[in-house]
């Protein structure tokens, strides 16, 4: 039981940033659109939260029984990466002007903006890409207890 929990940390946690993400964006946007402005204090627990689901997601990616089996991995892997590291940026951004401005100047809103929505996006395309290798090809998938898609290394493991 604990083995099968461990081994699917990766689908339980990265549901979280891309909820987070998309709420998040959708949240500056509208706050954009009601108020023409954001204050950094609005809506940054979403992107703390969003930042910390990316970091665990990356993290329990279960790389180990992707490779071998998938052309998408590396795909799936460097975008994620990219995921995780500009949200990171994104709640560095909005700590600086919290602290330093407390609101977002008209450049500043623009190029904040376009990195939620290209945040919004890179989350969308690895949350693809991650359900093709799944639901496409079977990766980390098993039925009664035998891998669907296994990789390489459990080929050589079972040899």
């Amino acid at each position: 039981m604990i083995e099968e929990i461990i081994t699917h940390l990766h689908p339980i946690f990265v549901h979280f940033p891309i909820a987070f993400i998309i709420i998040g964006v959708i949240y500056d946007f509208f706050l954009v659109w009601k108020n023409r402005a954001i204050q950094p204090s609005k809506g940054f627990g979403l992107w703390c939260v969003a930042a910390l689901g990316t970091i665990l997601a990356v993290i329990t990616g279960p790389e180990d029984l992707a490779h071998g089996n998938t052309d998408l991995i590396e795909i799936h892997e460097k975008l994620g990466n990219i995921t995780m590291w500009l949200t990171l940026l994104m709640i560095v951004l909005r700590l600086w002007v919290w602290y330093q401005m407390n609101t977002f100047k008209r450049f500043l809103l623009t190029t904040y903006l376009i990195l939620s929505l290209l945040i919004g996006t890179l989350v969308s395309v690895t949350g693809f890409y991650g359900g093709k290798m799944v639901y496409n090809q079977g990766v980390g998938v098993k039925v009664n207890g035998n891998y669907v898609n296994p990789s390489i290394q459990t080929n050589i493991e079972a040899d």
